[in-house]
C-alpha cells in the first residue's frame, strides 16, 4: 500500500505500480495503490511510472506474508515527455512544438492535466530540466 503523487496535477490517477514480477496496479485519483495479496516473503523492486514523468524504482521487503507493508509517499517529477529517462532539451522542444494547443493524441505533454499544452506545462518542464529517473522509491 502507498500513494504516488504527480507533479503539477491534481489527481493522480493512471500511475502503474509494479511490485517484482507480480501484475502492476494503477492509482486511484488521490494517488494511492494497494497490492493486497501475492508478495512472496524477500526483497523485490518496486516502481512506479507514468507517460510525461520520472519513474521512481527501490526495494521493498517483505518480512511476514499476513502483515502488511505501507511504502511512503512519493512524487513523480514532471516533464520526461520523451521516456528517455532525462528532463533535457528534447522535452522542451516536444513541448514546444504543440505549445497552445489541446493534446488530444498522447496526452502526455498536458502535464498538469488542464486540457492544454501551455506556460503551467511548460514550467514544469523548465522547473525539472537536468533531472533523471528513476527517482528513489523509499
Amino acid at each position: 500500500m502507498g500513494k504516488v503523487m504527480l507533479q503539477g496535477r491534481t489527481s493522480h490517477a493512471g500511475v502503474t505500480v509494479t511490485i517484482g514480477q507480480l501484475a502492476p496496479v494503477t492509482t486511484s485519483s488521490d494517488g494511492t495503490y494497494a497490492v493486497l495479496r501475492g508478495v512472496p516473503k524477500g526483497q523485490h523492486v518496486i516502481r512506479a511510472e507514468r507517460t510525461g514523468y520520472l519513474s521512481a524504482e527501490g526495494y521493498v521487503i517483505i518480512e511476514d506474508e499476513t502483515h502488511t507493508k505501507t511504502m511512503p509517499p512519493i512524487t513523480l517529477l514532471a516533464g520526461d515527455l520523451n521516456g528517455d529517462g532525462t528532463v533535457n532539451l528534447f522535452d522542451l522542444v516536444l513541448i514546444g512544438t504543440i505549445f497552445g494547443q489541446q493534446d488530444m493524441d498522447s496526452l502526455r505533454s498536458d502535464l498538469n492535466g488542464d486540457g492544454m499544452v501551455n506556460l503551467f506545462d511548460l514550467v514544469l518542464v523548465g522547473n525539472n530540466l537536468g533531472r533523471d529517473g528513476p527517482l528513489p522509491f523509499e
